[in-house]
């Protein structure tokens, strides 16, 4: 490469990161340096000199008091944006169970097969977002949202079933609970984890994601939903060629079956 092209090259990725002939990959690219931990520890002048934060329910609760620290950073910054990490865990019982019985968070499964669940979840999604949307002073800054972190985890109950791929391993757990509904399904007894399995596991996380998603953004048309996970589990689009579906951490599903 010559000086002259050298320079040339370079003087094209400064006026694309300054918003001159942007390249492809920032077009529609609408938040800026960014941090995590939102109004959670730190100075708040320091995450105010950022153009977002990701404030991580779980972490911080979904209460007034924490609406009350972002209206410090949106009097900092009336500009600062804020992505919520939802933390959905109401747990809940299902109908006819003993009052008395300790509540269960809330899996795919769960969310899928139980319309309890599936309200509880929601309602409680939609509580963490209103207690922001109606307290802070710049509603306007909440961006989005995610829901968890590093999915499957969280959402997923026992998750640890998608590292192993070795034939016959017994399935139980959160997964075994819902036998009647894979039969009805698939039509087979589910005994071991397997492709089929998998298969299963992996449509009805799959729905869910896509429902919790689609649910709330008929809620709250302005705001924005992400979905990521965990870098080592990976749906079919992300699979190396002639890689096998019943294989370490991966879910049969491709990504636009969870985001459409």
């Amino acid at each position: 490469m010559t000086m002259k092209t050298a320079v040339g090259a370079g003087l094209a990725l400064v006026l694309a990161q300054a918003g001159f002939a942007a390249a492809p990959w920032y077009r529609n690219f609408e938040l800026g340096a960014g941090c995590y931990g939102g109004p959670q520890g730190g100075i708040p002048l320091d995450t105010a000199r950022t153009e977002w934060s990701y404030l991580g329910i779980g972490n911080v609760s979904a209460s007034k008091e924490t609406a009350n620290k972002l209206n410090e950073l949106f009097a900092l910054n009336p500009k600062h944006k804020i992505v919520i990490r939802l933390w959905p865990k109401p747990g809940y019982l299902p109908k006819g169970a003993d009052p008395k019985t300790p509540k269960n968070y809330i899996t795919h499964f769960d969310y899928r097969y139980c319309p309890e669940a599936r309200e509880a979840f929601l309602k409680e999604c939609r509580r963490e977002l209103d207690v922001f949307l109606e307290n802070v002073t710049h509603p306007e800054n909440i961006y989005g949202y995610t829901l968890f972190e590093e999915l499957p985890h969280q959402f997923g109950g026992n998750v640890a079933i998608l590292d192993t791929a070795k034939p016959g391993t017994p399935v139980n757990g959160d997964m075994i609970q819902f036998a009647k509904e894979y039969k009805a399904e698939t039509g087979k007894e589910l005994k071991e984890w397997n492709l089929d399995s998998r298969r299963w596991w992996a449509k009805t996380f799959a729905w869910s994601i896509r429902d919790v998603y689609s649910s709330l953004k008929k809620d709250y048309p302005k705001l924005k939903g992400f979905v990521y996970f965990m870098s080592h589990y990976r749906p079919l689009d992300w699979l190396e060629p002639g890689e096998a579906e019943h294989a370490f951490r991966v879910l049969p599903c491709k990504w636009s079956d969870m985001v459409e």
